[in-house]
């Protein structure tokens, strides 16, 4: 809302409402008492997953932890197929010194983009949808290497596909396209 708190409702038997463990369904939109004290700007939520931003560039993810085998959207390590069922904060950002500005949930991975148009991904990295030109799925973000060079301003995350608007006015698409390869093109 308009001060920065995050309501969810609906079902969220993997933890994707961010209201604890015993909370499995509400039918009302709830407040997500985790982040009190945090000034969300920024939701994004997909079918097993949720991150929000807040207003000093922090990201915090919950939902679904993957299965022992990885595959986690949240960012947080290797989740040994434990849900997070409250807002966590992902530290990567932090350890490095990263100010996010944007961020988009896919079906099963999450794609960053930084104040200063670096672009991030991380989760299940089949179909290409992480755009490193590889097909594993990476428990914490990484920066797309194929962006160094360029300034990106928007990002968009669909179920097997991402997208990157760069400053240029120039789209680039990656992931389940039935076109192209698994790295970014334009």
């Amino acid at each position: 809302d308009a001060t920065g708190r995050v309501y969810t409702w609906g079902f969220g038997e993997k933890g994707e409402l961010g209201l604890g463990d015993s909370i499995k369904e509400v039918d009302v939109p709830t407040w997500v008492e985790h982040l009190d004290g945090v000034h969300v700007v920024d939701v994004s939520c997909a079918v097993h997953h949720t991150a929000a931003l807040d207003d000093k560039g922090r990201l915090f993810t919950w939902g679904y932890g993957g299965t022992s085998m990885s595959d986690s959207a949240l960012g947080l390590g290797p989740s040994d197929g434990q849900n997070v069922t409250l807002p966590t904060l992902v530290e990567t950002f932090i350890d490095d010194g990263v100010r996010v500005q944007a961020v988009d949930c896919g079906d099963s991975h999450t794609v960053a983009l930084s104040a200063d148009g670096e672009i991030w991904t991380w989760g299940r990295g089949d179909n290409g949808r992480l755009g490193n030109g590889e097909l594993i799925s990476l428990d914490f973000p990484e920066p797309l290497d194929f962006f160094d060079s360029m300034t990106c301003v928007a990002i968009a995350a669909g179920r097997s596909f991402s997208l990157a608007l760069r400053d240029d006015g120039r789209v680039f698409g990656w992931g389940k396209n039935n076109r192209t390869s698994s790295s970014p093109s334009g």
